[in-house]
């Protein structure tokens, strides 16, 4: 397969994330649709993209409590609830990509992963390489998963990067977020400026574990940073998708944000 690139584009970046109700960004959406349809019909890559669940998927995940809850037909509805809110998301943006000119096909995260012993596990990369290989841009998003088979786990976008990376060989991976890059503090100190670029040691010290954020149940920041550890012989850019023109000189290469070496 050729050169695989892997576009995550962040739930506070598609969403008003800190609405409790679903509220997509539309016209973010549409810009960022449009940049990203300009790159994809120049170069024709292979691309998938990831999305994070943004105002769909966190407040109904933190009203149901559903991180570590005990399977039983109660958790498991609620769980349904939450995977198709996600699902709805990922519906309402694949419909803007393809007026775009971006062929994304939607697919249901919790029922092609789960988390075993805490790590994400992807159980089907057959549809995902048929839909890359017949021309398609498959897109999954973070979503509510089974782990060990005994309880309800959140499985983000973030962590499904390294096994998407991992199998499919990619070693160009984007990650579009609503600020300009890591920073060493959170929230960053007054007029601190983002981190140009971070090793693995320095990736080792900012992903430490974190409280998990008001409007955020997979960790922030500090959980993107962590979920990227298990990949080596990577170059990942974080950068911020809110400024008009930053996916497009990111798709192209230009060095925006932080650029993590793995």
């Amino acid at each position: 397969m050729a050169r695989l690139v892997i576009l995550k584009l962040g739930g506070s970046v598609i969403t008003h994330k800190r609405s409790d109700k679903p509220a997509f960004a539309s016209n973010v959406v549409e810009r960022l649709a449009e940049e990203l349809a300009r790159w994809y019909k120049a170069e024709r890559p292979h691309l998938i993209l990831l999305h994070g669940a943004g105002s769909f998927g966190h407040p109904l995940a933190r009203r149901y409590r559903l991180e570590g809850r005990m399977l039983d037909a109660g958790a498991l509805k609620d769980a349904d609830r939450t995977s198709a809110s996600v699902q709805a998301l990922s519906e309402r943006l694949s419909v803007v990509l393809a007026r775009a000119g971006v062929p994304a096909v939607p697919l249901r995260t919790s029922a092609l992963a789960r988390k075993v012993h805490g790590s994400v596990v992807l159980d089907d990369y057959g549809h995902i390489g048929t839909i890359l290989a017949n021309g398609g841009v498959p897109m999954l998003a973070g979503d509510v998963v089974i782990e060990d088979g005994v309880r309800i786990a959140i499985a983000s976008a973030d962590a499904l990067v390294a096994p998407l990376a991992k199998h499919f060989r990619s070693d160009r991976i984007l990650l579009a977020t609503d600020v300009d890059g890591v920073y060493r503090h959170y929230p960053p100190r007054r007029d601190e400026r983002p981190l140009a670029r971070v090793d693995r040691g320095t990736l080792r010290a900012l992903a430490v574990p974190a409280k998990s954020h008001e409007h955020d149940v997979t960790g922030a920041m500090t959980g993107k940073l962590a979920a990227l550890l298990p990949l080596r012989g990577r170059r990942v850019c974080i950068f911020n998708a809110l400024r008009t023109g930053y996916l497009s000189d990111a798709l192209r290469g230009k060095s925006m944000g932080t650029l993590i070496t793995l």
